[in-house]
Order: structure tokens, then sequence, then C-alpha cells
């Protein structure tokens, strides 16, 4: 654990930026801000701020690897990123996937309601009085005996 702790601190020196520090204070806020607003935030917001989020974190990778592209937008010195480096993002991009498939799994099985879409069922009155329900198409489709599915 201590050259883990080492190891971190001696690279964290090395990327250390007021730029860094300003987009990381800023995806934070962001995230902050979806966490405790998800309720209430409509969902076009929710969708636009999640991917301002997702756009502070690619930057946020960009500066602390000193990509190129990223490097020249943040007036950063450009640096290489390592395989190794590189491999372990796609660890944590895939480990986060995992994550939050348990999460949904776990709100499933809770009987949690989830956010309300677009593409939930909705009820709407036609002209003429009374109601009509319209669901999802996942709902309503069928598929019939030998029509070639399996």
């Amino acid at each position: 654990m201590e050259t883990v702790n080492r190891l971190v601190s001696a690279w964290f020196i090395r990327i250390y930026s007021l730029q860094l520090v300003f987009v990381l204070l800023a995806l934070l806020g962001v995230l902050r801000y979806l966490a405790k607003k998800r309720e209430t935030l409509s969902e076009r917001r929710f969708v636009c701020l999640s991917v301002v989020a997702g756009l502070l974190g690619v930057l946020l990778v960009g500066a602390a690897f000193r990509t190129p592209i990223v490097a020249w937008l943040l007036d950063l010195p450009a640096g290489a990123m390592v395989y190794r480096s590189l491999n372990w993002i796609k660890a944590i991009i895939a480990l986060a996937a995992a994550a939050l498939s348990v999460h949904e799994a776990k709100r499933i099985a809770e009987r949690k309601p989830r956010r309300k879409s677009s593409s939930q069922p909705t009820i709407t009155e036609p002209r003429g009085g009374g109601s009509v329900t319209s669901t999802p198409a996942h709902v309503t489709m069928s598929v019939r005996r030998g029509s070639g599915f399996s």
C-alpha cells in the first residue's frame, strides 16, 4: 500500500496544474448538482448536464495525462500517454459501468421507481372525451409463431 501511495503522490505532483484543479472542481460541482436535483430536473436539462459532466471528465483525463489536444486547449505542456495509464483508464470505465449495472439491478429488485422518461406510458385525453393509455412499443409488440424468430 505504501508503494501505491508513493506512486500516486509522485504522479500527482508531476501532473498538478491550476487548470486541472479548475476542471476537477467544475466536474465535482456538476455531479453534486445532478445528485441533489435529480428528481426535480427536467429530462432535457438532466441529459444536457450529464453530457457536460462527461465532457468535463474527458478534459480531466486529458489534463491529467497531458494529451496533445487537451494540453493545447488548456495551455498545458504536452506529454504522452503511457499504455499502462491507458489500461488503467479502461479498467476504471469498465468497473464504473459494472457498478452502475449492479446499482440499476438493485433498484429494480427493490422496486424503486426509475426516473421518468418519455418512453413510459402516458395518459392522454382524446378530443371526444374519455381517456386513452398509450404504451411503449416494446409492450404491445408480440412475435407470432412461425414468423422466423426463435
